[in-house]
């Protein structure tokens, strides 16, 4: 990065939260990575070494065998919901590979290891064949039996807010000036998108596009998201905000759209009643007759409930609480959503696939609830295994 002077510049690395956190932390410089791949940072699981694997699966099984190792271990945080799923995942589908390792002290053959396997092996990893048989005894269930509430709304780069606890607290959020500046664009204005809102700007009711500007003023950007004001704390006057849904997330099919907030609360509520637990979901335009429709693409975990194809039907009486939508089906211009179900492991073959190819960190790859990418589409596609 070229500096005003424009006869100096300075390297600014990109790279992962994880990585970049301990830096901050730590107040250490990237020249020096390969210097301290055999150190242990306080708090931690595993040594510094893991955090600079790039491999999506292999950063997935080192985290997962050196936690499991640890038997002091009683709280593990993630940013993204998202990756916390990854995580189980790959604990219950390397569950033989992850014990052996336990009981015999190495490091499991992974693409991409050859700067970290001798620190990991040598200096940090030892048998420990009592822990291994302590999961030897343990049958395996289903992954992502219950995702916790996210504790807050923000991006990488720093919280936009706090969970309000004068209201509920897992969907109200107030807005904090902490680590940036979040300012607002008004969505449903006419006015050019240039006219960005400050937070004393905002009414109560409206909905609003946040626009982040990072600490020392390095990113300004939009986020994507509406968000709805709900109110105004009365002790510092900060916005009260419910998340909506994506700007974007939305089909535009004949009969108008449905917003990704309507489309999760049908397949949630649809999933608890009939399905049984979901891993995760997107949502495409079903093409293959006419009229188009809503096609749910699901991944499921453990067993199908019996009545499985009760949800589509679940999921039409909720999608007919739309007006624009109930009045299509009665004029025959909308017809019931389809669903179908993925085999296990394409929402996580697709965030590993996509965090390889653009080499962006892996915390960064979100499969979005309205998928209108035609070449995705198809990739999902071709993992079909059922339908409802």
């Amino acid at each position: 990065m070229d500096l005003e002077d424009s006869q100096s510049s300075k390297m600014l690395p990109v790279c992962s939260v994880t990585v970049g956190f301990l830096r901050m932390q730590t107040n250490w410089d990237i020249e020096h990575d390969m210097d301290r791949l055999e150190l242990w940072v306080p708090g931690n699981t595993g040594p510094y070494a893991i955090s600079l694997v790039k491999n999506y699966r292999a950063f997935f099984i080192l985290n997962a065998l050196f936690a499991l190792t640890d038997c002091r271990v009683t709280t593990i945080r993630f940013l993204f919901a998202s990756v916390f799923v990854n995580f189980l995942q790959y604990i219950e589908d390397e569950r033989t590979l992850l014990i052996d390792c336990i009981a015999k002290g190495i490091i499991p053959d992974m693409e991409n290891l050859e700067h970290v396997r001798e620190p990991l092996e040598a200096k940090h990893f030892t048998p420990n064949t009592i822990r291994a048989a302590e999961f030897i005894g343990i049958t395996g269930g289903p992954v992502a039996a219950s995702v916790p509430k996210s504790p807050c709304y923000g991006s990488s780069e720093y919280y936009i807010a706090i969970p309000y606890f004068n209201g509920d607290p897992n969907t109200d959020f107030k807005v904090v000036p902490i680590d940036g500046v979040t300012e607002y664009l008004d969505v449903r204005s006419n006015v050019p998108s240039e006219r960005v809102l400050s937070a004393w700007e905002l009414e109560t009711g409206g909905h609003y596009e946040p626009v982040l500007t990072t600490r020392n003023s390095l990113w300004r950007y939009r986020i994507g998201d509406v968000v709805v004001v709900k109110g105004f704390a009365p002790d510092d006057g900060l916005p009260v905000i419910n998340y909506l849904h994506r700007r974007d997330g939305s089909l535009g099919l004949a009969y108008g759209t449905a917003c990704t907030e309507s489309q999760t609360d049908a397949i949630v509520s649809a999933s608890e009643r009939w399905i049984g637990q979901i891993i995760d979901f997107t949502v495409v335009a079903d093409d293959r007759d006419t009229p188009v429709t809503y096609g749910y693409l699901v991944e499921f975990g453990g067993d199908i409930g019996m009545e499985a194809k009760m949800a589509t039907q679940q999921i039409f009486e909720d999608l007919m609480e739309n007006n624009e939508y109930h009045m299509a089906f009665w004029q025959g211009g909308a017809k019931k959503p389809t669903v179908r179900l993925v085999k296990k492991g394409t929402f996580t073959e697709y965030r590993r696939q996509k965090c390889e190819k653009t080499s962006i960190s892996m915390g960064q790859v979100k499969v979005p609830i309205v998928l209108s990418n035609e070449m995705f589409k198809e990739w999902f596609l071709r993992r079909v295994v059922m339908e409802l």
